[in-house]
């Protein structure tokens, strides 16, 4: 196997070639460094307890990375579905949920918390999808937020301190 070398010409270390292949799959700066005042901030959400509805196995698992990084305690549903049945056994103060997904789209799963079951729990909608009257579809459904994948981490922050806050 061919090592990998830095622009220096030196063999990269392992941290070299986790951080190359983060900053080129577009996601997440995993050494993004927090201000004091964001660490104190996501102290405060610390305790909130957040469902993840994702589908995609790399995007759940890039989203617990960042959870985890931020300390932050959530549970995790592949599908609307798992979603709503989550919802009904537990209490949580946000989701963060794709609006795509097979069996239950997450535009569907927010139709029925809102309608069906009558929940105001925040939800912060995740899709690719950036044209302007999806996003304004999946607002008026009744999500607080829209976060356009690839989600970085700044932005994630932002968002979960906006929304919990």
């Amino acid at each position: 196997m061919r090592s990998k070398h830095n622009s220096s010409g030196n063999p990269m270390s392992k941290s070299e070639i986790n951080k190359t292949q983060w900053e080129l799959t577009g996601q997440l700066d995993p050494y993004y460094d927090l201000t004091e005042e964001v660490s104190d901030k996501l102290l405060l959400i610390s305790k909130k307890k957040i469902l993840i509805v994702e589908d995609e196995a790399l995007s759940t698992l890039y989203l617990e990375f960042c959870f985890q990084r931020l300390n932050l305690t959530f549970d995790i549903a592949k599908n609307g579905r798992e979603a709503l049945l989550l919802l009904l056994r537990k209490k949580y103060d946000l989701m963060l949920m794709n609006i795509e997904m097979p069996y239950m789209t997450g535009i569907e799963a927010l139709r029925i918390i809102r309608t069906d079951l009558g929940m105001n729990i925040p939800v912060i909608a995740l899709s690719a999808y950036e044209e302007p009257n999806i996003i304004e579809s999946v607002l008026k459904a009744g999500a607080q937020a829209y976060l356009i994948k690839p989600v970085r981490i700044k932005r994630l922050i932002e968002c979960l301190l906006k929304v919990l806050s």
